[in-house]
Parts: structure tokens; C-alpha cells; sequence
């Protein structure tokens, strides 16, 4: 009798389990991207996925990190150098800095300014010049930090009749696109502000 009501509880323990890892695999599945799941059919594959999905994702975190710090080192030192050379009435205009650089895609671009003219800086209006270049953008990345707004822009190019272009030159560009935009924007504001 105790031989038969030992072996019920584990096959009841047993079948808890299996319902419970069921559960826990279905949740798994639910938070891979499809492309790992789409055509696998053992739980071994999944969770082989899994592994491989976190694994990247773990490399993306921490190439991502370490962009961010380098952005930070850059802006930092700008803002040394910057108040160093400046005197305390300097312009919203000298608080905007545009670095163009080569990068592992193409052409990284680089924007940063102090947080209080961030809301002045066109960044649909750099985006559209770098098209106007030549330049697909494959990605932008916005963060702030000590008092400055980073925008980093990555892109390529586009197609190879325009492969040669001349960075100091775009950043030229840049740099008048978002100083002058941004002049312009302040003035409005400030005449608003006047206004009410």
C-alpha cells in the first residue's frame, strides 16, 4: 500500500515538472526573435538559439557601452576645451560640436551640444543633408550625459559613384547646417518669449 501511494506522489511530483518545463520553454520561445525559432523543432535547438540570441546580444550591450563611453571622453574634452578657451558669455552656438570621422560602416558622424540648445538642433535636418549626400544613415543613437546631448550617426554610402567623399568638408557642411539652424531657432524663440 505505501509502495503504491510512494509511486502516485512521484508520478503526480513527475507530471508537475513536466508541466512547469513546458511552461517555462513555451516563455523561452516567446522572447526569441522568430528567425532563431522559425523551422528548429527539438527543444535542443531552441534552447542552442537561446544561447547563441544572448551570446550576441551580450556583444551588442557591451560594444554599445563602450561607444558610449568613448562618446562621453569626446564630449567631455570638448566642453574642457571649450570653457577654457571661452569666456563666460559665449553663444549657444559655441556649445554645439561636430566631429566627422571614418568608421567600421562608413562615415560616423558625430554632433554633440550642451543640453539646453539640445531642443534647437535639427537633427531631421542633418539627417536629410547626409542623404543629400550620398550617405545612407544606418543608425542614430541620442544620449546624455554630464550636461551634454550625443547624437551618433552612422552611415555609408549609398551607392560607389559617390564613394569619395571628403569628410572635412561634410563636417563644414554640418557645422553651418546646425549652427545656423540653431541661431535661427533661438531667435524665434526668443522672439516669442518676447511676444507673450
Amino acid at each position: 500500500m505505501k509502495k503504491k501511494k510512494k509511486k502516485m506522489e512521484h508520478r503526480e511530483t513527475e507530471r508537475q515538472r513536466r508541466l512547469e518545463m513546458t511552461a517555462l520553454y513555451k516563455d523561452l520561445r516567446s522572447k526569441l526573435p522568430l528567425e532563431c525559432i522559425q523551422g528548429k523543432r527539438s527543444i535542443c535547438d531552441h534552447m542552442s538559439e537561446a544561447i547563441n540570441y544572448i551570446k550576441h546580444k551580450e556583444k551588442t550591450i557591451k560594444e554599445l557601452s563602450e561607444r558610449r563611453d568613448r562618446l562621453i571622453k569626446i564630449c567631455r574634452r570638448n566642453n574642457n576645451s571649450s570653457s577654457s578657451s571661452s569666456s563666460s558669455s559665449c553663444s549657444e552656438n559655441d556649445n554645439i560640436n561636430v566631429i566627422v570621422q571614418p568608421s567600421r560602416v562608413g562615415i560616423e558622424v558625430v554632433i554633440s551640444t550642451n543640453l539646453r540648445v539640445r531642443s534647437m538642433l535639427p537633427l531631421s535636418s542633418v539627417l536629410e543633408l547626409l542623404l543629400d549626400e550620398g550617405l545612407s544613415v544606418v543608425s542614430c543613437v541620442s544620449s546624455n550625459a554630464n550636461e551634454t546631448s550625443v547624437h551618433n550617426i552612422q552611415s555609408e554610402v549609398r551607392n560607389t559613384h559617390q564613394a569619395n567623399i571628403e569628410m572635412s568638408e561634410l563636417q563644414q557642411k554640418l557645422m553651418n547646417l546646425v549652427t545656423v539652424s540653431s541661431a535661427s531657432r533661438a531667435n524665434l524663440s526668443s522672439n516669442f518669449d518676447l511676444a507673450n
